[in-house]
């Protein structure tokens, strides 16, 4: 086994500094926040398109339209609600 001066294994992958690793961990971060938006617009539009389109043929209120399309743009409005603060702490708190 190779050791390094402080007598440890020596690491096969070099390290990062600091700013580099902060630089990397913001740019998930954002990645991470842009993708939950995306993903929960997709939500919204997908469960309203569902509802126009039962509408559309002539659903009533309990097709499956109606029933499953509501709680899916209910769940990404909610999402979308929950990911606006990017993780800040509100002034009311």
């Amino acid at each position: 086994m190779v050791r390094t001066q402080r007598g440890g294994p020596a690491s096969a992958v070099p390290r990062r500094g600091a700013e580099e690793t902060a630089s990397y961990h913001g740019a998930v971060a954002r990645a991470y926040r842009l993708s939950t938006r995306a993903l929960a617009a997709l939500l919204v539009l997908l469960g309203l398109a569902m509802v126009v389109s039962t509408i559309a043929r002539g659903g009533g209120p309990l097709s499956l339209g109606i029933v499953l399309g509501i709680p899916l743009a209910l769940l990404g409005v909610a999402r979308l609600y929950l990911a606006r603060a990017d993780g800040a702490p509100r002034a009311d708190a």
